[in-house]
């Protein structure tokens, strides 16, 4: 085990990082947030006023609220908005929460382990304050996939814990943890049951019975709502992360992520058979994940890469603490590494963090100003170059006004894509006809629009509202 005094640095600079982000993300109590913030925030606003698996009529001329989306972090803001009734200060409240919950988890985790208070500190530090963390859940912010993880700690605890120990009836209460953690988010819940298949590996028959009744009970408490997104999923747009993203940055991480995971784990564990059918389900993720096979497995293409990185990052985390390293020339390879991450991730995460939050410019700022004259159902749509954010600023409409447009944030049906696109290749040939047809068919009334289509849309046949610099809002 590597010993506490060369883990220091790397303590106080993500330490550092931990505070800076999150006095950064505070912001949001105050401005209304970009990027998935603002989604999260509409439906902490939906799921409080109108409730879950009803109609929300504010998007998409209606429709019926968490479907498809993951619901556990939404059903944890229930008690904070009944308090403070602010879905922003909700949302960071969330975030908060989901630290602490992530916390103990680590500290469980830590225990099971046999690591020191300095070795768990570091575990939760380190997985929730790396660069690719950083990016995931406070500036892309992915936070129903951060509650995901700070429940499978939990769950990956109660793994541990009877990795080398029978399995008896208190293992069944893992089965709470399952649910949670499916509800909070399934890609999570899916990467984390790669311990449980090690798991179910390495026991006897009769002890798998006992994860099978396990896993079976936490689908049919959870079937209240996974029957239905299954169901609904199938005529949603389909999301495969693994095709959409192709990044040099991306091939680099899955690269280094597999090759750490892989190296440390045949350097400590060789030589134990039992050990390697454990983390053999892992190996087997990393391998799917460094081939970019996984986007072809029906239980795996719905998984963003980024999240695999994150779970080889904790495998790796939990071989690395807890193995020895006698060799002088692997251990000393070690310290000078554990003492130069940290300089790095402190200039990843300030060249990360130039933006000034939440992103929004004076132009951005000019069309959420035009939703104070809107009275009825709204569209913002142009030409191609138009340069807003169009799916925050729908969010910002619902929650601040209680505005409802024909589009929205959250995943939509190929035919509302369809309608989208048609709307932006009218307006760039300048077809009227096509324009009000379509405006006509999603019942909308008004549209916001850039400057460069605003002549466009008076000679369209409609009537001018208002105007900025670089925006206008005009109505039937």
């Amino acid at each position: 085990m590597i010993k506490r005094r060369y883990l220091y640095l790397f303590i106080f600079v993500l330490t550092i990082i931990a505070v800076l982000e999150l006095l950064q993300l505070s912001k949001v109590i105050y401005y209304f947030p970009s990027t998935d913030l603002s989604s999260h925030i509409a439906n902490i606003y939906f799921i409080n006023n109108y409730g879950f698996h009803k109609i929300i009529p504010n998007w998409y001329n209606g429709y019926i609220s968490f479907l498809v989306y993951p619901p556990g972090l939404f059903f944890l803001s229930i008690p904070f908005y009944k308090i403070i009734n602010n879905p922003q200060i909700v949302l960071y409240a969330l975030l908060i929460l989901s630290l602490l919950i992530g916390f103990v988890g680590t500290y469980f985790l830590g225990k099971i382990l046999k690591l020191n208070s300095i070795h768990k500190l570091f575990l939760f530090l380190f997985f929730y304050f790396n660069p690719i963390s950083i990016t995931s859940f406070y500036i892309i912010g992915r936070l129903p996939e951060m509650l995901g993880w700070s429940f499978s700690f939990f769950y990956i605890y109660l793994i541990y814990k009877y990795k080398n120990k029978y399995l008896d009836a208190k293992f069944f209460t893992i089965i709470p943890i399952m649910a949670i953690t499916i509800l909070a988010h399934p890609s999570i819940f899916i990467l984390s049951s790669s311990f449980l298949l090690g798991l179910f590996l390495i026991k006897s028959n009769k002890e798998r019975m006992f994860i099978i009744i396990s896993l079976l009970i936490s689908l049919l408490l959870t079937s209240f709502w996974l029957i239905p997104a299954f169901n609904e999923g199938i005529t949603y747009e389909k999301y495969q992360p693994f095709f959409n993203i192709s990044l040099p940055t991306e091939r680099v991480l899955s690269f280094l992520t597999t090759i750490i995971f892989v190296g440390l784990l045949f350097y400590n564990l060789r030589k134990n058979k039992k050990e390697i059918l454990f983390y053999s389900p892992v190996i087997l993720i990393s391998f799917l994940y460094i081939t970019k096979l996984a986007g072809y497995l029906p239980i795996l293409v719905n998984v963003h890469p980024r999240s695999i990185a994150l779970f080889l990052i904790l495998a790796s985390l939990i071989i690395f603490l807890t193995s020895n390293y006698d060799k002088k020339l692997i251990k000393n390879s070690l310290i000078i590494t554990l003492q130069i991450m940290p300089i790095i991730f402190l200039i990843i995460f300030f060249y990360k963090n130039v933006d000034n939050y939440p992103l929004y410019n004076s132009q951005h700022q000019e069309a959420i100003s035009l939703l104070g004259d809107v009275k009825d159902k709204f569209i913002i749509t142009g030409k191609s170059n138009m340069d807003i954010r169009t799916k925050d600023t729908y969010s910002y409409a619902a929650v601040k006004y209680n505005l409802s447009t024909p589009f929205g944030w959250d995943l939509i049906t190929v035919s509302y894509r369809d309608y989208s696109k048609n709307l932006t290749e009218a307006f760039n040939n300048g077809d009227c006809n096509k324009i009000n047809n379509i405006t006509n068919e999603l019942r909308g009334k008004e549209i916001i629009s850039g400057y460069e289509s605003c002549d466009l849309l008076k000679k369209c046949g409609f009537e001018k509202v208002k105007s900025t610099n670089n925006y206008c809002l005009y109505k039937k």
